[in-house]
């Protein structure tokens, strides 16, 4: 898994499509990014550089919930009103572009969902059958590091910085940062 997180990462910092991704479009990457400036590729490497992050690290606290609503949007509607305001056109607009991007973006939205709220339960069971300990509390806190760090990040990266969009993204982040301090080794007791 921090394999494939590493290499969709990767992916994203290029900016760079699968060949599969490719061949189901019949556009490179370099081919959509000559419509709309640019934006549609940035949304697309925003929201693999998130699920690279999510697959590399583990996620916290309510992030199982947080999954459950963006695997919704990716299974069902796709885009948020802030998604399309981003890239400036309509879904229809989208559609006349290419029939089959909207579906590669609603795959994209829907694998990140998944693989947030799997991180999100990982980590809560992690949480509740695992004895505390420094490690744990490390490996939560670089695993959090990683996920948030390139699902926040990566918005700042294409200029997607609607602060609506980002709320849940840096309540969890501030969830993790509560969540670490009340559970550092030392402060609560060892759970019998």
């Amino acid at each position: 898994m921090i394999f494939a997180g590493g290499f969709t990462l990767f992916l994203a910092a290029i900016g760079d499509f699968l060949p599969h991704d490719v061949h189901y479009l019949g556009m490179t990457a370099d081919d959509l990014c000559a419509v709309q400036s640019c934006r549609i590729v940035d949304f697309m490497v925003h929201d693999r550089a998130a699920f690279g992050g999510t697959l590399a690290g583990l996620g916290v606290g309510a992030t199982a919930v947080g999954g459950l609503v963006i695997l919704r949007v990716g299974v069902g509607d796709t885009f948020v009103p802030e998604d399309l305001e981003f890239i400036g056109i309509s879904a229809a607009e989208l559609h006349q572009i290419n029939p089959r991007l909207t579906s590669l973006l609603a795959h994209d939205r829907a694998g990140f969902g998944g693989g947030v709220l799997t991180m999100g339960l990982t980590t809560m069971l992690c949480l509740w059958c695992g004895r505390p300990s420094r490690h744990l509390h490390q490996a939560i806190a670089l695993a959090g590091m990683i996920s948030l760090g390139a699902a926040i990040g990566v918005h700042f990266g294409v200029g997607y910085t609607d602060v609506w969009h980002l709320l849940p993204a840096l309540a969890g982040a501030a969830s993790l940062l509560a969540g670490l301090a009340l559970e550092h080794p030392g402060v609560s007791e060892p759970h019998q």
